[in-house]
């Protein structure tokens, strides 16, 4: 969910890591043929880890709770 935390955190964009990290799984997801609601759920667990935006799904409580 963090995967660009580092990265934003050593050029002092923290606040970017979010959006940074969403990019990122995107991109690596787009490879896969996965089903579009499995895309959808899977980047709102990254985007909604941190509470600011609404949960679409279970999982993505889960891995808020869990982080």
């Amino acid at each position: 969910m963090d995967l660009k935390l580092w990265q934003c955190l050593k050029e002092g964009k923290a606040s970017e890591h979010i959006k940074r990290s969403s990019i990122d799984a995107q991109n690596f997801l787009q490879q896969y043929n996965l089903p579009q609601d499995t895309f959808e759920k899977v980047v709102n667990c990254i985007e909604a880890h941190h509470g600011t935006i609404p949960y679409i799904c279970k999982e993505a409580e889960i891995c808020a709770n869990a982080d």
